[in-house]
């Protein structure tokens, strides 16, 4: 499989990258001070997470934005795409395939499942419901951010210098790596839906469809949370 760089401005486009992920990783290493300091939200509510993580929303998107159009390094990259059913029926099986193994795991080790999300789950922890704000930061917003850093921007970027397999099993783990920095426990889980995910995007080029898919992988989340979280 031959490396990706016909027209290609890979430079440009993972330096981009990175700054993506410098900011990305900055306003996590904050944390909530800046937060606290503006009196905007209290740690763990649906509204601080929500300003959370559109504040990582904004500072992805801006490198996506100049990646994509007004310095356009001829990725390719596109934010929805009509190449959808190009994804074929593998992508399709293993989306299935993971949520299905969310699921069990969850109906049969719940406690167990949850604890694995550490920090993540913290508002079900305090409330035992969902709170709209919240839901709406980790379930939507999330996604959408997720998906413009680690495949519209990292997983180019590497398929610029690496072999396709290659590019998707750093951008892959490079994704668990960022959830255990949010506070997640080390698991693999992550890994192989940043493998669904990035097979989704290199299929299609299209970052719409990786946000679908991870929205629908977010939903099964979410579900558990609702069903079993305790006050």
């Amino acid at each position: 499989m031959n490396l990706d760089t016909t027209g290609f401005a890979r430079g440009r486009h993972l330096t981009l990258a990175l700054l993506a992920l410098f900011a990305y990783l900055l306003i996590m290493r904050l944390g909530w001070a800046p937060l606290d300091a503006l009196g905007l939200a209290r740690p763990g509510s649906g509204p601080g997470l929500t300003i959370r993580r559109t504040l990582h929303l904004i500072v992805v998107a801006v490198p996506a934005w100049l990646a994509f159009t007004v310095l356009n390094t001829k990725s390719n990259v596109e934010l929805l795409g009509s190449r959808w059913r190009e994804a074929g029926w593998l992508v399709v099986g293993l989306c299935g395939v993971f949520m299905g193994a969310q699921a069990i795991v969850y109906a049969t080790a719940p406690e167990a499942a949850l604890r694995s999300l550490g920090a993540l789950y913290v508002p079900f922890k305090r409330s035992g419901q969902l709170e709209w704000g919240w839901l709406i930061g980790y379930f939507l917003v999330s996604a959408l951010t997720e998906e413009l850093l680690f495949r519209g921007l990292i997983q180019r970027a590497l398929e610029g210098y690496l072999r396709r397999p290659y590019a998707i099993s750093i951008q892959a783990v490079s994704f668990e790596l960022v959830h255990v920095l949010h506070g997640a426990r080390l698991s693999g889980g992550f890994v192989f839906g940043g493998v669904v995910f990035g097979l989704a995007f290199a299929r299609t080029r299209s970052v719409g469809l990786a946000t679908c898919l991870h929205l629908a992988g977010n939903l099964v989340h979410a579900l558990c949370f609702a069903r079993f979280a305790a006050p």
